[in-house]
This record gives structure tokens, sequence and C-alpha cells, in this order.
């Protein structure tokens, strides 16, 4: 869905006052986005950012941008994204335990 059009219906919903706001951020992003939009990819499991993934294994960001290269560690993207949402807690773990 283009942005233009989310904006548009966004605006739609701002003007009808019965509408709360967090049942309107719900809707645009269940518009945007599909119900299963926060699932997709992860089955549930805790997203680690990067730096934090840097931390917990003790090495540079580079590091575990090549650790995700090569299959390491499972990098997630949404869909419709570009860049990683985050490495998945349980991919991190393993490579802990290596």
């Amino acid at each position: 869905m283009l942005l233009e059009t989310l904006n548009s219906v966004e605006t739609i919903l701002k003007g009808d006052q019965t509408i709360t706001r967090a049942d309107r951020r719900e809707f645009l992003r269940l518009l945007a986005h599909g119900p299963d939009y926060h699932r997709r990819g992860t089955n549930g499991e805790r997203l680690i950012r990067r730096q934090a993934a840097a931390a917990r294994l003790g090495v540079s960001l580079r590091q575990v941008d090549n650790l995700a290269q090569r299959g390491v560690l499972k990098r997630i993207i949404f869909p419709g994204r570009r860049r990683g949402a985050g490495i998945l807690e349980s991919s991190l773990s393993a490579a802990l335990q290596h």
C-alpha cells in the first residue's frame, strides 16, 4: 500500500472523534502490515538488537554482521523493510554455547 494512501486514511480517521488514538494506530498497523505482522519470521521469539548482540558476544558490530551473513546468527527483516529488525535470541544463545 502506498504511503500516501495510509496518510489519507489516517487523516480521515483523525476526523472521527469516536475512534481513540490507540484504535486508530492499531487499525493503520493492520491495514499496512496485516494481522500477523508482529509474528512474521520470529514465531514469537524475542529479537535482540545488533548492539546488544555484539555486547553479549563480546565482538564488534561488523563481526555480528559477518556472523549473520554466514548464517550463524539469524537476522530478521520484516516484510517491506530493507534493514534488519534484529537477531533472533535463540540463534544468539546457540552461538554463545559454541
